[in-house]
């Protein structure tokens, strides 16, 4: 519980300093995501073979918990939505969707292969 609560505190500063980050895109939210999807798919492999679970839990759901976010990219891509950046809004939910999956199995890859 300890962990968890230091993961997120430290995922959460991390977090809120990216988020000061002033782009007209959103590479900020898109950079935690996909990032915090390879770190995930690392710890899944790595991790559970080496780590103790505390130490697990607090890096995943504390620290990248409090880092990724899934509701900022969903208001990010409603506000392309509603003002008609269609492009943008394709871009970014696709680089989204396929960023995060392809840096997931990345990580899981890289987690398996290093002993």
């Amino acid at each position: 519980m300890v962990a968890v609560a230091i993961g997120g505190a430290a995922g959460g500063l991390l977090r809120t300093a990216l988020g000061e980050v002033s782009s007209d895109w959103p590479w900020p939210t898109l950079l935690v995501n996909i990032s915090g999807a390879f770190v995930l798919g690392l710890i899944v492999m790595y991790g559970r073979r080496h780590w103790p679970g505390a130490l697990i839990a607090g890096i995943a759901v504390g620290g990248l918990g409090a880092l990724t976010t899934f509701s900022t990219m969903a208001g990010e891509l409603w506000e392309f939505l509603d003002s008609g950046e269609w492009g943008t809004l394709a871009s970014y939910g696709l680089a989204s969707v396929v960023g995060g999956i392809l840096a997931a199995v990345a990580g899981l890859r890289l987690g398996r292969a290093v002993r």
